[in-house]
């Protein structure tokens, strides 16, 4: 009984992204960009008043249904629902919150507490910036251990 409220709620998710999908115009924004630009991973979202919190999207994730959020610096964005990529642009109106657009549709976004909230109407998505990884200094360090 509880997987198929997962499974439902999935649907949900599935059918929000569908139709909130989206990232605003192309153009670097001048305010914002920083706390925006970079990957971001589903950790809640609300459809209708009901909510599935992070439990559940991590059982989805188990089950190989991601859903994730790149933002990039030249203005685009890619939507990743369940291993389908949707391309989009972004546009940030203040330092906290934007405009996406995907598939025509536009959508807002807002910045708090270090998550990202994409809001159409009263269906909410909430994501969480993935920790970056730099490669290069990495590799650096490595290849200096390696000199020694």
């Amino acid at each position: 009984m509880y997987r198929t409220g997962v499974i439902a709620a999935l649907c949900c998710a599935f059918a929000l992204c569908l139709a909130l999908a989206g990232c605003g115009a192309a153009g670097a924004p001048d305010s914002g960009e920083d706390a925006l630009v970079g990957n971001w991973s589903l950790v809640s979202m609300v459809r209708d008043g009901t909510e599935t919190g992070e439990e559940d999207i991590k059982a989805l994730s188990d089950l190989g249904l991601d859903v994730s959020f790149e933002v990039k610096a030249d203005g685009t964005c890619e939507l990743v629902l369940f291993d389908e990529p949707m391309a989009g642009t972004w546009k940030a109106t203040s330092p906290n919150e934007g405009e996406i657009e995907m598939d025509g549709s536009k959508i807002t976004y807002s910045l708090e507490d270090e998550k990202l909230s994409v809001i159409q109407k009263d269906s909410s998505m909430t994501f969480k910036k993935e920790a970056a990884t730099d490669a290069s200094s990495d590799s650096a360090a490595s290849s200096g251990e390696a000199s020694k």
